[in-house]
């Protein structure tokens, strides 16, 4: 059985190869991240190059003569792309301008190791950052699972072997007492019995164009040391062929911590996830959660959310039976707006609905009679400080970013529109009109047969 559902599917704890992330490594990271920080505003397909003979000149990367020369400034462009991805270090995609986020900045002005390693414990898989769609069905949050997994084993340390066959593939975070259950029996084993089923294993082919990926342990097995590696940059874990506790009394204390206040969050977009990632958040994932589910009109999402709180005992703040209102209002109500813009203010012309920008989601994204670009937003429960503060960053991200939008303004539209709102945007001095709406849902029961 666990041999069939090893390989079910190709899905597994994915860490791209490329630059190896650890602390041996940072100053390197943070160097070239300095180096990167010049190009911002650029487009990366454009800046690429530049970027890379920046990097050979200050003695960041050393290149080879003749073709070769050009095969390695190609890789070093992707491996670097690749770092600030996993550690949320930059937004660097093709045809759009190089953007450091909040933790790049840090890292930047010279923050220690500490800021990485604290990236290391937010990070989760599957993340959209990742475009697999194989790798969807894995919701961990990796370096807790192998926190609690150290500290449920007999002997607290993981071989790689052990990562390969009994951790990687696993899909949720309340799989490790089936991970624990089968390293054990493992350990029991003679040795040539946990020969005989890595190789049985590393028998059963896959479909790939890569010889090296004939099996998906082999896949696996080539990642691991930067999987490892990697995991082993967080404050809990450290790797030196096996994996151990830092500490077992902070390893424990994170344990508790995460148990009480953090989600593995579905986000729906890469940039989300980025926006996430690259904040230095003072609020658990379970508090973030619960606001972005409602900043996306995700109902489903968000009713799930509430159902693991209940069952979890999850430490977040929120009345159940608002959030739902709020959830189901604002969703409804985003819907009528995107097909009905005029019945809010006429001459209004809807761009786009769930504009993705760097600093977060915008509702409506629309443009007036006289050529102003519009930022529509929903109060969606929220307080007058934070639905202005957010507002006020969507119009400057867009009179800085968005081609011929110089002009902006916004709309606030909300169930109700508190004094505190208002005396917010007129101190606020710019062009924002507050708008309430209110419909409601009736059902009328009918004889029965």
């Amino acid at each position: 059985m666990f041999c069939e559902n090893y390989t079910a599917n190709n899905a597994y704890w994915y860490i791209p190869k490329g630059q190896a992330i650890k602390e041996d490594n940072f100053s390197l990271i943070r160097s070239r991240l300095k180096i990167l920080k010049k190009y911002e505003g650029q487009d990366w397909s454009t800046c690429q190059s530049s970027f890379v003979r920046e990097l050979a000149n200050t003695g960041l990367f050393e290149r080879r003569a003749g073709r070769q020369s050009r095969q390695d400034r190609a890789a070093i462009g992707r491996m670097f792309k690749v770092v600030c991805t996993t550690l949320g270090l930059a937004w660097v995609n093709e045809n759009e301008k190089v953007a450091l986020t909040q933790i790049g900045n840090l890292i930047v002005k010279n923050k220690g190791f500490s800021i990485l390693q604290e990236q290391v414990k937010k990070f989760q898989f599957y993340n959209p950052s990742f475009h697999n769609k194989d790798f969807k069905i894995v919701r961990v949050n990796p370096v807790y699972f192998l926190t609690s997994l150290l500290l449920n084993l007999e002997k607290s340390y993981l071989t790689k072997d052990e990562y390969i066959l009994f951790v990687a593939k696993q899909q949720a975070n309340n799989d490790v007492e089936k991970s624990v259950d089968l390293i054990e029996g493992y350990r029991k084993l003679p040795k040539e019995k946990q020969q005989q089923l890595i190789d049985y294993l590393d028998g059963i082919e896959i479909d790939s164009e890569n010889q090296n990926r004939s099996s998906i342990l082999n896949t696996i097995r080539l990642e691991s040391p930067y999987a490892l590696q990697f995991f082993g940059c967080s404050p809990y874990l450290s790797y030196d062929n096996v994996v151990k506790l830092r500490s077992i009394a902070k390893a424990k204390s994170f344990v508790k911590h995460f148990r009480a206040n953090e989600v593995w969050i579905d986000f729906n977009k890469e940039k989300d996830w980025m926006l996430y990632y690259g904040q230095l958040l003072k609020i658990s994932s379970g508090e973030y959660a619960k606001d972005y589910y409602i900043d996306i009109s995700d109902v489903e999402a968000g009713i799930s959310f509430l159902s693991e709180k209940k069952k979890r005992g999850l430490n977040v703040s929120l009345d159940e039976e608002k959030y739902k209102s709020v959830l189901i209002d604002e969703k409804l109500l985003e819907d009528f707006l995107e097909n009905h813009l005029w019945e809010l203010e006429p001459g209004l012309k809807l761009i786009k609905r769930q504009k993705d920008t760097l600093v977060g989601r915008i509702d409506l994204f629309a443009i007036d009679n006289n050529g102003y670009c519009v930022i529509i937003e929903l109060k969606k429960g929220r307080t007058a400080d934070k639905v202005l503060g957010q507002t006020l960053r969507y119009m400057g991200f867009i009179q800085e970013n968005e081609a011929n939008c110089k002009k902006v303004r916004a709309i606030i539209v909300g169930k109700k529109i508190d004094e505190k709102l208002k005396y917010a945007v007129r101190a606020a001095r710019v062009l924002c009109n507050l708008y309430e709406f209110d419909f409601s849902v009736k059902f009328d029961p009918i004889a029965r047969r």
